[in-house]
């Protein structure tokens, strides 16, 4: 049978009906309910009416009986359209009884009617007109209908007991009514879904702080704390998009069973200031009249994603929007005057805000949300892949291979895994395939941190077995690399600081930019690529702004390699350049690289102890490693190139007869090359004297160019092909030129 519901009721008769067709005469007249949810169900009396089709009903479920409050806005959405029913799920009642007495809790639609209706004596009254209209039972709410609201803001009424679990109860004259609580709306539906609690992972310090901050407060408003006692109520939360800081104040909201009144920012920045004005001091107004209706009541205001309103000034922007930072300073002034109010903002861009909002006396703490470890990926991976087979070593493994992937990425990665997995069950059927088809997508899809703005993240499509010779280069890079990210506890044993810079020097062509990309992809850690040309910009501040944001990028993705070409025409020497941009570019590169220049500037809890001590993290730049590139080593800054800075330099040369000889048998096997097995690679790398990489890779290729004007159905490369092709290209001659340059630096 199929149910229809109403959009409204005409009058008192209707109220917990439902009209069917006269063939359901053995359900006639009966008092009944029926499941509409699986922790609720529609009470309501059974009417035949003839002109009704008897696949449908008609049906009114004002009162519903619940086994928990959880979903209570689900079934408000499914009762305004249609639900199908089995007529064997319906529960027959014996009858109603008048109700001795009655336990209800009220919950009103306005926050501020809770303080006037819960001292006011004709809440009694009020709340029985409206019972005396219902049947009700044990565990049941009501949803009160608009026609009732004439007198109060009454949304619900939550009948606790009824003093019978069998039957229906009726409300009379005689019936004692105990209101047990008062309730505004924001505060019941922290209680509809208090059992439904968000699952966090890899933020404990900042639940473990915040969790201070709420004690605080309630502690505070029992007054068992010193009235004289400032406790923190200004929070700026920051971190990338999907770090969870808005899910983090949900779940405490749920948590600690306070209100939570939220302002979406952006939904309100296009608006005049005026009417900007007065939709903040609604939310404000009523996140007050929260926190003020009980004596431990607590309230969070959350405006969400701040800088939409409180941005920077900009050249171009409308004049009346620089007012935006200063009306939202004048609420952070006066919440002092209200101990159960928490104003808690966020924002995915620190630097994009407003100073105004930062000085002194505005936001009393910052709390930053970084990048989750690999215990922390796993865990959440865990969380994400619990409804599906998958064992705790593929979790690992993929944990492992999502370095900088916060919790929205890797949920997005295993949506996408699902919806290729179901499309086709068969080609995934094993743990191995399955791990196949996770490195895929995370290769294809970066986290959010790295997909947009500056620094390109490549896709991951070389390795170390990839580049032949160079096995001096690889060691060291290896060592500086490697070590620190795979051994940092021997490091911390031995006081040993973590390496910042390794800088490549060498003629060009000699797989500088390789070597760096090989041994990220190797570790399984994020790769920025940025070329010095791409931090310049016409604008005054600009590159220097460039620097810094590339810099917070790698921060946020970490364990990360910056990699940075032709650093020479970044950070030239001071002493012989005479452009002052540069100057200033370098002085904020040098800045970054010692970490002191690090514009997210928050305090980061990472450890609270029950001392109430805080610990700011110094180590931004662990696990951030700096490899630069240059042809021209003695161009750059000599400030660079002190310990500290870049701690290692590598001499990346044009490889010896050996080498070549390995740099051409790794060409032609992962390039995928036809060549005849009579060729000689050591016979070509003894004639290939000063030849670089990129030099061979272009030897192989006129010698395939040979072999098409040779024949046009040509199968493969032979040694006559590659003959031609040594007559065409010449080796560079740059090493011979800055060679004793070089040799300086060795």
């Amino acid at each position: 049978m199929v149910i229809i519901f109403p959009k409204s009721v005409k009058n008192d008769f209707y109220l917990q009906k439902t009209f069917v067709n006269p063939n359901l005469m053995s359900l006639a007249y009966k008092f009944v309910s029926i499941p509409v949810h699986e922790n609720f169900k529609g009470l309501t009396q059974i009417i035949p009416k003839s002109d009704v089709d008897h696949e449908f009903g008609f049906a009114n479920f004002t009162v519903l009986q619940y086994s928990s409050l959880i979903g209570l806005s689900c079934v408000e959405k499914k009762l305004s359209q249609s639900l199908i029913i089995d007529e064997e799920t319906i529960q027959i009642f014996n009858g109603i009884v008048d109700a001795k007495e009655i336990e209800v809790s009220l919950v009103f639609s306005r926050s501020q009617d809770v303080r006037t209706w819960k001292t006011n004596r004709a809440t009694d009254s009020l709340s029985r007109n409206i019972l005396s209209l219902f049947f009700v039972s044990y565990s049941s709410i009501i949803v009160v209908p608009e026609r009732c609201f004439n007198q109060s803001s009454i949304k619900y009424i939550c009948i606790h007991s009824t003093g019978s679990k069998k039957s229906l109860s009726r409300v009379t004259d005689r019936t004692i009514i105990r209101i047990r609580e008062v309730y505004s709306l924001s505060s019941f539906a922290s209680l509809c879904t208090a059992g439904n609690e968000f699952r966090l992972e890899a933020l404990d310090h900042q639940i473990s702080f915040l969790n201070f901050v709420f004690n605080a407060h309630f502690l505070h408003k029992r007054r068992k704390a010193s009235p004289n006692m400032k406790h923190i109520q200004k929070i700026l939360l920051s971190g990338p998009s999907g770090c969870g800081k808005t899910r983090l104040v949900k779940h405490l909201a749920q948590l600690k069973k306070c209100g939570l009144v939220i302002v979406e920012t952006w939904r309100i920045d296009h608006l005049p200031l005026a009417k900007i004005e007065k939709t903040l001091n609604a939310y404000f107004a009523e996140a007050v009249s929260i926190a003020e209706e009980s004596d431990d009541g607590v309230c969070i205001l959350l405006f969400d994603e701040l800088e939409s309103i409180c941005q920077e000034k900009k050249q171009g922007g409308p004049s009346f929007r620089r007012a935006f930072p200063f009306l939202f300073g004048s609420f952070l002034r006066i919440v002092e005057k209200y101990p159960g109010l928490i104003i808690i903002a966020t924002t995915n861009n620190i630097g994009a805000l407003h100073s105004h909002i930062r000085c002194a006396g505005r936001m009393e703490v910052e709390l930053h949300i970084g990048p989750p470890t690999e215990q922390d990926r796993y865990k959440i991976l865990q969380m994400y892949l619990s409804n599906f087979k998958v064992s705790a070593s593929t979790c690992r493994k993929v944990a492992n291979f999502t370095p900088g992937f916060f919790g929205a990425d890797l949920n997005a990665l295993v949506r996408n895994v699902v919806r290729v997995r179901n499309f086709d069950p068969k080609l995934y059927r094993c743990e191995r395939d399955l791990l196949n088809l996770f490195r895929k997508l995370v290769s294809i899809t970066p986290c959010l941190s790295l997909r947009h703005g500056l620094g390109i993240s490549p896709s991951r499509d070389i390795e170390m077995k990839h580049l032949g010779g160079l096995e001096s280069a690889k060691r060291c890079l290896k060592s500086f690399v490697e070590w620190p990210l795979l051994h940092s506890d021997a490091f911390h044993r031995l006081g040993l600081p973590f390496p910042k810079g390794i800088l490549l020097y060498g003629p060009p062509g000699c797989a500088k930019t390789s070597l760096a990309k090989a041994i990220a992809f190797s570790l399984n850690i994020n790769f920025l690529f940025v070329s010095a040309a791409e931090l310049y910009s016409s604008f005054v501040g600009e590159a220097e702004k460039n620097v810094t944001i590339l810099f917070d990028k790698a921060r946020l993705s970490r364990p990360c390699i910056i990699f940075i070409d032709e650093i020479d025409a970044l950070a030239g020497n001071r002493n012989t350049s005479s452009k002052n941009v540069q100057s200033k570019i370098l002085s904020t590169f040098l800045t970054e690289m010692d970490g002191v220049g690090n514009k997210l500037d928050v305090t980061c809890i990472n450890k609270f102890s029950t001392g109430r001590r805080f610990q700011i993290d110094k180590d931004w730049m662990k696990n951030v490693i700096v490899i630069a590139a240059t042809n021209r080593p003695d161009k750059l800054d000599s400030a660079l190139l002190r310990p500290g800075r870049f701690d290692k330099l590598i001499f990346v040369g044009p490889p010896n007869s050996n080498e070549r000889a390995a740099i051409l048998g790794s060409l032609v096997q992962y390039s995928r090359m036809p060549v005849n097995t009579l060729i000689d690679f050591t016979e070509i790398a003894n004639k290939t004297e000063n030849f670089t990489g990129a030099d061979l890779k272009l030897l192989l290729k006129e010698a395939g160019y040979a072999a098409l004007l040779r024949d046009r159905n040509a199968r493969e490369i032979v040694s006559d092909d590659v003959t031609a092709a040594l007559r065409l290209v010449k080796p560079n001659d740059r090493l011979k030129k800055f060679s004793n340059m070089y040799e300086s630096f060795r």
